[in-house]
């Protein structure tokens, strides 16, 4: 049954072109590589149409560059945010903020 969806969500990331095949003769050296997994779930249970889900998920807590990522970004107060951009400003520092709570990829 999960096989099936399994092969659906792979399928349907393929059409959206999500990833492409690499040789690792190809794969630059700093190239940031997640690995990934399959997320199972049964819809409508209880009722005659049970259904398999399957959704694949990055798994973004093994990100190399993760702790560069400021993890709660809508906790900062806007006088923060300005301080840190106009000191980043005249200092010529770069800012990288990313405001996620969860990122799944779904083929649909």
């Amino acid at each position: 049954m999960f096989q099936i969806a399994k092969k659906s969500e792979i399928k349907g990331l393929q059409r959206r072109k999500t990833w492409r095949v690499l040789s690792k003769h190809f794969l630059p050296k700093e190239a940031n590589v997640l690995s990934g997994r399959f997320v199972l779930t049964l819809k409508n249970v209880g009722s005659i149409e049970v259904k398999a889900k399957a959704r694949y998920v990055a798994q973004g807590h093994k990100d190399k560059e993760k702790r560069e990522m400021v993890q709660n970004i809508t906790t900062l107060r806007q006088s923060s945010t300005r301080l840190i951009s106009s000191v980043a400003a005249v200092k010529g520092f770069q800012i990288f903020a990313h405001d996620f709570n969860q990122a799944y990829l779904e083929s649909d």
